[in-house]
């Protein structure tokens, strides 16, 4: 439970300064020190730069498809913070 609370508030510190992460999978959880780490931002999207939670181009999707919300995984124009948070709950459902 600790490993999920943690991952949650690194996604809600992310939140908070605008960025969605876009691409949460078990690979990008790393642990440091027996705490998890989410890494790789390579296709973070920074909200306010952006112009909201677009995504590259309407009807294309990034990420693992495995773990996409469903918004994500249809190219919906739009992604936010629910996005990640879906994600999020299909590593925990499935690893832990």
């Amino acid at each position: 439970m600790k490993i999920a609370t943690d991952l949650a508030e690194a996604l809600d510190y992310a939140h908070r300064h605008n960025v969605i992460h876009r691409d949460i999978k078990p690979a990008n959880i790393l642990m440091h020190e027996g705490r998890p780490l989410i890494a790789d931002f390579g296709i973070a999207l920074a909200v306010g730069a952006a112009g909201g939670g677009r995504l590259t181009e309407t009807g294309l999707s990034l990420g693992t498809p495995f773990y996409m919300s469903p918004e994500q995984a249809t190219g919906e124009q739009f992604v936010g913070a629910a996005t990640d948070t879906y994600a999020l709950g299909a590593v925990l459902y499935t690893k832990y």
